[in-house]
């Protein structure tokens, strides 16, 4: 991944990943993300599941530490705690912060349906994803409880 000037330095073409935000210096960014769907339905990654949260969407995420991956951010809409691979009832937002490597290492089923989100501060920027079931993802103030 490299916009002109990073392409430049590495003697390589350029992939067309230049990003301008307002706040930030211009920089090279992965500005469209896509993850390949897996075979399990929600229903499935649902009933896979003894205790934990369902979380359809999560909101106002930001990047805390680039070189470990990690960012932060809330659940948001349709969050529902799952007991006994039954959604159980509502739950409210939480927030958490949490390595998006880590994140991927614990994904035990990939969803087979992806949906389309855009990128905050990224301009005609978006990520595709499938629904993931991970095992130990934590919620609370700096990913402390569970």
């Amino acid at each position: 991944m490299g916009d002109l000037a990073t392409a430049a330095r590495l003697g390589v073409p350029s992939t067309g990943h230049a990003h301008i935000a307002r706040e930030e210096s211009p920089r090279a960014v992965p500005a469209n993300l896509r993850l390949e769907p897996g075979g399990t339905s929600v229903e499935e990654l649902i009933a896979g599941v003894e205790d934990g949260v369902y979380v359809q969407r999560f909101w106002y995420t930001r990047v805390v530490d680039p070189a470990a991956t990690t960012i932060t951010g809330v659940s948001r809409d349709g969050c529902f705690r799952i007991r006994n691979g039954r959604l159980a009832g509502p739950v409210a937002g939480k927030r958490f912060t949490e390595s998006v490597l880590g994140v991927l290492s614990r994904v035990d089923a990939v969803g087979d349906t992806p949906a389309t989100q855009p990128l905050m501060n990224v301009w005609n920027g978006c990520a595709t994803a499938p629904a993931l079931r991970v095992r130990g993802f934590r919620f609370g103030p700096a990913g402390g409880a569970r």
